[in-house]
């Protein structure tokens, strides 16, 4: 499916969509003194724009939005925290130092992200661990209001919207490199109309960001009486001087934070090389290379969706590359989620219920059965000990009275089981009766409980020590000791049987 992109002017003054049938723009109509305070007519405009760019996508998925950085501010400050809800209150205060510039929307420094949690937790049961240590860094503040409206009217549509940036990232994903571990700091500076749009970065990683007026030169007016000057004269070149200037000033103030100057600065733009020219003589110990690019907004916002070799994807998480807040918030997946939990939850209030209703029979079922029990109970003791039926403990006393019954009549002891006298002569019968066939005759058979035994004439010794096998192998409780009595001539050999019971059949 086809990528697409939208670039959001401040306040939706203008939206562009940078899509494979190519770049459209729609326009937010001017409102009238009586509906620049008024709310609805803001969202309103959110959702035309939002309507607008549902019609023109054409199929393809909106990956990426790029908000415009006029009205943003970047800034170096010093806060209790590196948390952003302390540095958003701590920038917001209004005796802070930083309430002259009007703090609006989003404010988030620019740190790495977090690192995910090694295990799973459950986030309204796991307590967060807070970073009190305090802090120094570059803190970015963008005004989303207009793009939150738009976020929102997209969804509702059905849009489903990718992760959200400002211009500067932009900048530095399409300029910056790659590289996000490079050992210099280089400058990207992007003439666009009437500003200079500069970021300090590290491969795609956003360090530090600005951007400066563009004024034209004036050529000097004639004096005295003469002609009039002509009615459309061309327009006078952009002052790059000047705003280069005023662009290094800020420059040496972030240096000296950051602790690293840039040694390389692009300038990109229509005009690269009289915009690199004045680079050069305004920060003269850096490399300049010029880069022409007729729309640098285009470039830039169509860099956050070009598949390119080594080029990092886009992070909903990071806050140098990222609005984190904006590309995370909740959109129609999370309500369509939120649907279900909730619908989830209700059934299982429901089963839950069951539940307690199925317990709450089950236990008058037990206390109905409880009753019943005593009323037994009570009947079988009043039929042997009537004094002691109606006592509480009477199971208790009924068993004390037991045990006093039984300590003063003697124990019973069980008979020792009988043993297996029959099954032991089936047994020794069936060995001799199947070695009858070779010569094996009994001569007597005498079991009982202490000393079982036999004697047997065999025709030789093999037979005798097969019948020993025998005997040993099959299973029973006794074992036979099979012995050689002596000759008997031409009947053989007498063989004595000595049987030893076991505590169990083997």
């Amino acid at each position: 499916m086809s990528r697409a992109a939208c670039f959001l002017g401040a306040d939706l003054s203008v939206i562009r969509l940078f899509a494979p049938s190519g770049d459209q723009v729609w326009r937010r109509p001017e409102p009238a003194p009586d509906e620049a305070e008024d709310a609805l007519w803001w969202r309103r405009q959110a959702g035309a724009g939002a309507q607008w760019v549902q019609e023109h996508l054409g199929g393809a998925t909106l990956d990426a939005v790029c908000l415009d950085v006029a009205g943003a501010s970047c800034v170096w400050m010093s806060a209790p925290s590196a948390d952003p809800a302390v540095i958003a209150a701590a920038m917001r205060q209004p005796d802070s130092s930083w309430d002259e510039l009007g703090v609006v929307g989003t404010v988030q420094p620019l740190t790495e992200p977090a690192a995910p949690a090694a295990t799973a937790s459950i986030p309204f049961l796991s307590r967060k661990v807070e970073d009190l240590t305090p802090a120094r860094l570059a803190v970015v503040a963008t005004p989303d209001g207009m793009a939150r409206l738009w976020f929102d009217a997209l969804a509702r549509r059905g849009v489903e919207a990718g992760p959200a940036c400002t211009l500067w990232p932009a900048i530095q994903r399409a300029w910056g490199g790659a590289d996000p571990t490079p050992d210099e700091l280089p400058a990207v500076v992007v003439h666009d109309g009437a500003r200079l749009v500069w970021t300090f970065g590290r491969g795609p990683n956003l360090v530090a960001a600005g951007s400066a007026g563009l004024l034209r030169k004036h050529a000097p007016r004639p004096e005295g009486d003469g002609p009039a000057p002509a009615p459309s004269p061309p327009p006078e070149p952009w002052d790059f001087a000047s705003a280069c200037g005023r662009l290094t000033l800020d420059w040496l103030t972030w240096v000296a934070q950051i602790g690293a100057p840039p040694r390389t600065v692009l300038a990109v733009g229509p005009e690269n090389e009289r915009l690199a020219q004045a680079l050069q003589r305004a920060w003269p110990d850096a490399q300049t290379r010029a880069i022409h690019e007729a729309d640098p907004v285009a470039g830039a916002t169509g860099a956050l969706i070009a598949e390119r070799p080594g080029a990092s994807s886009s992070s909903d998480s990071d806050p140098r590359r990222t609005l984190v807040a904006l590309s995370r918030r909740r959109g129609r997946s999370h309500r369509w989620l939120y649907t279900w939990l909730g619908a989830t939850m209700a059934l299982l209030a429901v089963a839950i219920g069951a539940y307690a209703l199925r317990q709450r029979d089950l236990a008058a079922d037990f206390r109905a059965e409880r009753a019943n029990l005593t009323l037994e109970t009570k009947k079988a003791v009043r039929e042997v000990a009537p004094d002691l039926a109606e006592r509480p403990d009477r199971v208790m006393a009924l068993r004390a009275e037991l045990v006093r019954i039984r300590q003063g009549r003697p124990e019973f002891a069980e008979p020792v089981p009988a043993k297996p006298i029959l099954e032991e002569f089936i047994r020794l019968a069936g060995v001799i009766a199947e070695m009858g066939a070779v010569g094996v005759q009994p001569e007597e058979f005498v079991l009982f409980e202490r000393m079982p035994s036999a004697r047997v004439r065999v025709p030789d010794y093999a037979t005798g020590d097969d019948l020993r096998a025998r005997l040993n192998a099959a299973p029973g409780a006794i074992r036979w000791k099979v012995d050689l009595v002596g000759p008997l001539g031409a009947e053989g050999f007498r063989y004595q049987l000595q049987g030893e019971w076991t505590e169990a059949p083997r």
